[in-house]
C-alpha cells in the first residue's frame, strides 16, 4: 500500500457482530491481505473472528469489543471502547467499517478524532432505521465514503441521503487458492448442498419444494449451517414439518454448524442458493472456487456472481420447477457438470483477493488524499465493477 504523506497510513477495521458469517469472512480476507502491507488494527468481538484473525493475519493488532445480551447495548459499549482506546492517540488515518452496524459503532469515534470512515456496504435491504442513522451521521459531520458490495447494493444506497458519497463497487473477495480442491465426478446419488442460516431469507423452504419435485430422482439434499436441535425457530420448525409431511426425511440430511465450509463443499456436487434476497452471496463464491455448479434464485446481487450457462443457472424465486430442471440436467449429463465446474473455477478468479484487495487499496489511497474518496477533479475510482474488471 502506497504511503500518503510522511506517515504510513493506519487503518482501523471494525466488525460489530460476532460469528463467522459471510461479512466476517470478507473482513478476514481483507485483513489477511492488508496485514503485511499496512498498519492495521481490527476492532472485533472476541470469539471465532478474533481467533481467525490471530491465525490468518498475525501481523494485525486486535482490539476486543464487548458483547452484551442486546445489540443496542453491545453497540453502545463498543462505541465507548473505541473512544477510550483512541483517547490519547493521534488517531487512525482511516476507519474501514464492515457494514452499517460497524459504521454505527465507529461513527462517534470517527467524529471525535476527525477520521474518515470507509463503509463496505453489504445490506440486501434499506430499512427506515438505517436511513435515519445515515442521515444522523451525516448531519453531525461524520466524514464517510461508501463502497457497496454489488450493483444491487449500490442502487439501494442511491435512494438514501448518502447517495453522493458512493465511491465505487467493492465485491466480496475470496482467496481462491485456499478453496481449491481436486474435483471428481459427481456422486451417485447426486448431492445438492445448502449453506445458510436459520433466517427465512435464506430460502430453505424453497429447497424443500425443489426436493419434493425431484423425489423420484437419485438426489440427496444436504443442509449445512442449521442445527435442527439448537435452531428451533418457528421457521425451522415449519421446514422440519414440511420435510416430514412430504416424506423427504430419508433424502434430507441436517449437518448443523460448520466450522470449515470447505469441508462441506467437498461433500457436495452442486450448491443451491434459494435465497429471498441477497446483496452478493459469498457462499456462491466459495462453492464456485471449489468447482461446484451453482443453482440460485435470480435476486439481488447473485446475478452479478453467477454467469448463466457458464458457472450455473438462475431461476425465478416463485418457480421451483425451473431449479428442479437445472438440477436434473446436472444429474443426467456429466459433461455438462464438468463444463460448469470448470466455468465456476474460471469465473471466480475475478473475485480473488489479489484483485479485490488491490482495488480496496486504491480506494484507501483516494480516501486518504482528501478525506472523502474523491479524486482531484471530481472523478471517482472505479464507479462500477463487473466480472472481468479490475
Amino acid at each position: 500500500m502506497t504511503n500518503v504523506g510522511v506517515r504510513a497510513p493506519r487503518v482501523l477495521m471494525v466488525q460489530a457482530t460476532p460469528g463467522m458469517r459471510g461479512p466476517a469472512r470478507t473482513l478476514l480476507a481483507f485483513a489477511a491481505y492488508l496485514a503485511p502491507r499496512a498498519s492495521i488494527t481490527l476492532a472485533v468481538p472476541e470469539g471465532f473472528l478474533s481467533d481467525a484473525v490471530r491465525a490468518e493475519a498475525p501481523n494485525a493488532e486486535i482490539l476486543s469489543l464487548p458483547l452484551h445480551g442486546s445489540r443496542a447495548r453491545s453497540w453502545a459499549a463498543g462505541a465507548r471502547r473505541l473512544l477510550a482506546a483512541t483517547g490519547g492517540d493521534p488517531g487512525f488515518s482511516l476507519i474501514h467499517a464492515n457494514g452499517l452496524s460497524a459504521l454505527n459503532l465507529a461513527a462517534p469515534m470517527a467524529r471525535a478524532r476527525g477520521a474518515t470512515v470507509l463503509v463496505h456496504f453489504h445490506a440486501s435491504e434499506m430499512t427506515l432505521r438505517s436511513r435515519l442513522y445515515l442521515r444522523t451521521w451525516r448531519s453531525v459531520g461524520v466524514r464517510m465514503a461508501f463502497l457497496p458490495v454489488s450493483g444491487f447494493s449500490r442502487r439501494l444506497l442511491e435512494r438514501t441521503p448518502v447517495r453522493d458519497l458512493i465511491r465505487g463497487t467493492l465485491p466480496n473477495p475470496i482467496d481462491v487458492d485456499a478453496y481449491a480442491v481436486r474435483r471428481r465426478a459427481p456422486r451417485q446419488p447426486f448431492r445438492v448442498g445448502f449453506m445458510g442460516s436459520k433466517s427465512p431469507n435464506k430460502g430453505l423452504h424453497r429447497l424443500i419444494e425443489v426436493a419434493d419435485i425431484l423425489r423420484e430422482e437419485e438426489v440427496e439434499w444436504h443442509v449445512y449451517g442449521i442445527d435442527p436441535e439448537r435452531n428451533r425457530t418457528p421457521y425451522v420448525e415449519w421446514c422440519l414439518a414440511e420435510v416430514a409431511r412430504r416424506g423427504l426425511d430419508d433424502r434430507v440430511t441436517w449437518w448443523g454448524k460448520v466450522e470449515d465450509p470447505r469441508e462441506a463443499y467437498a461433500e457436495m456436487d452442486a450448491l443451491m442458493v434459494p435465497s429471498e434476497r441477497e446483496s452478493f452471496s459469498r457462499v456462491t463464491l466459495e462453492a464456485m472456487a471449489c468447482g461446484l455448479p451453482v443453482v440460485a434464485t435470480r435476486v439481488g446481487g447473485i446475478a452479478e456472481v453467477v454467469q448463466e450457462g457458464v458457472s450455473g443457472w438462475l431461476f425465478h424465486p416463485r418457480r421451483p420447477e425451473e431449479a428442479a430442471g437445472y438440477i436434473r440436467r446436472l444429474t443426467e449429463d456429466q459433461a455438462l457438470w464438468e463444463a460448469l465446474s470448470a466455468g465456476a473455477v474460471r469465473t471466480v478468479t475475478h473475485f480473488d483477493i489479489s484483485t479485490i484487495g488491490a482495488r480496496l487499496e486504491r480506494f484507501y489511497e483516494e480516501a486518504l488524499k482528501d478525506g472523502t474518496g474523491r479524486r482531484p477533479g471530481g472523478a471517482r475510482p472505479g464507479a462500477e465493477w463487473r466480472v472481468g474488471a479490475s
